[in-house]
């Protein structure tokens, strides 16, 4: 099934009573929306507690996938730089430096 809905001026969307029925999401439920493509998944959050997560990862692989370790430190440096230059940026707008 798929629907077209128009976001509202307030950035609302109604979801159209077919599509809340056949998925079964009720009044006040939380879902979550997830970057796909050019586009986003909208998906229920699960009401989990705590005590049943306990495993979820159990099997799990361990390893780091090639060459995403480099990406990681490379995005580690980048972020650290962009934290300088903010803070060199705010010590001037503050009259500092």
């Amino acid at each position: 099934m798929s629907a077209t809905v128009t976001l509202s001026r307030k950035f609302q969307l109604y979801i159209p009573k077919a599509v809340r029925e056949q998925q079964q999401w009720q009044a006040g439920q939380e879902l979550a929306f997830i970057p796909k493509g050019g586009g986003v998944l909208l998906m229920p959050v699960p009401d989990l507690e705590l005590e049943q997560l306990a495993g979820i990862a159990k099997g799990a692989r361990k390893e780091v996938l090639p060459g995403l370790k480099d990406v990681l430190l490379a995005d580690d440096a980048r972020t650290d730089q962009l934290a300088v230059e903010h803070s060199r940026e705010r010590g001037r707008s503050d009259g500092i430096g």
